[in-house]
């Protein structure tokens, strides 16, 4: 095995001088192989209470580059925590008979006796800081700190593995869309917490990888192949993908609009379709994989266009696959029919 060549150094920094360092972008809190922010905050409240409490914290692990910008390995959390306090984020919460319960950084500049805010940005923070070290060799201390104690899951293990593969930058291309982000977001189908843990990303990588396959097949296993297999994407299909995406949620909106989900849902006034989404077994995620995959085979189809009386007809045995609660194998969309709309959704929903 080839030896190393990074070495490593620690240094104190005070809570001022790193937030600092941040707004300046010299220090990156989620470089690309990082998760996201996934502290409750009752998480963020007990750290900020052992800074004011004068207690240790755990030494921060970062990078540093040719020109002296660092990035965390290991200790986004934490920063992340004492970055969003300082910028009124969060009220401290769940501390119980702590002196510092239900207070912000605001309340702390305005107690001038204790010297809060002073106390809070002159506590001193300790970064083991790595030099000369390989992008495998920063990835590779990433996920031995986090093997075992902060329990990736598996979307957020190919997030780091794969941060530099096209198909990564595809489905956080499609994630980060406003027009998609608003969708997922009305319909309620990830809660704050599963967006949190990349929930959406594994969901989105699931469909780009049947679309990108043709087929259907075990999530996990199919999700892990497509990002071995496609870390390279051309261009034009980059882009065919996205639009391709953006138009079978249109196709998917328009069918879940107009009065037929209104009555059904006995509504007095109309509402959009991601409500009647909302309020449909199409909230579930399994439910409305399954029929992102019809609505997206028929755009391949002869009856890809939704006239409407075709629209009318596809909307009732929505309605009625809504009332009956019909179970939605995926497995049955390996033999549906695409160049018969009707026989298709029958098959689907019966």
């Amino acid at each position: 095995m080839e030896s190393s060549t990074f070495s490593w150094g620690i240094e104190p920094k005070k809570v001022s001088d790193t937030l600092g360092l941040i707004n300046e972008k010299k220090l990156i809190l989620r470089p690309e192989y990082q998760r996201r922010s996934v502290w409750s905050k009752g998480a963020k409240s007990s750290l900020v209470e052992t800074i004011m409490t004068k207690k240790p914290i755990p030494f921060f692990l970062v990078s540093i580059d040719d020109d002296g910008t660092l990035e965390v390995i290991d200790g986004q959390q934490r920063l992340t925590a004492i970055y969003e306090f300082y910028n009124e984020k969060f009220a401290l919460s769940g501390l119980n008979d702590s002196p510092f319960a239900n207070l912000t950084f605001s309340s702390f500049k305005r107690n001038l006796i204790e010297n809060l805010s002073t106390d809070y940005l002159n506590y001193e923070l300790y970064f083991v800081i790595i030099k000369n070290a390989t992008e495998e060799e920063i990835i590779d201390m990433y996920t031995r700190v986090n093997k075992y104690t902060v329990n990736l899951n598996q979307q957020e293990k190919r997030y780091a593995f794969y941060n530099n593969s096209d198909f990564l930058k595809l489905v956080k291309t499609i994630a980060e869309d406003e027009d998609n982000q608003d969708f997922f977001a009305r319909t309620g189908i990830f809660t704050e917490r599963q967006i949190d843990r990349m929930g959406d990303l594994e969901f989105i990588s699931a469909i780009i990888a049947s679309m990108m396959d043709h087929q259907l097949g075990n999530k996990n296993e199919s999700i892990d192949e497509a990002y071995q297999k496609y870390e390279e994407i051309a261009g034009d299909t980059f882009t065919a993908i996205q639009k391709t995406f953006k138009l079978t949620l249109r196709l998917i909106k328009q069918l879940f609009q107009g009065e037929v989900f209104d009555q059904y849902l006995n509504l007095d006034t109309p509402e959009s379709p991601e409500v009647h989404i909302k309020r449909t077994r199409f909230k579930q995620k399994n439910d409305f994989l399954a029929l992102y995959y019809v609505i997206n085979g028929l755009q391949n189809s002869t009856c890809a266009s939704l006239e409407p009386d075709k629209l009318l007809e596809i909307q009732y045995l929505l309605q009625h696959s809504c009332s009956l609660n019909l179970s939605v194998p995926s497995s049955t969309f390996l033999f549906f029919n695409r160049d018969n709309t009707h026989s298709c959704f029958l098959f689907f929903f019966t």
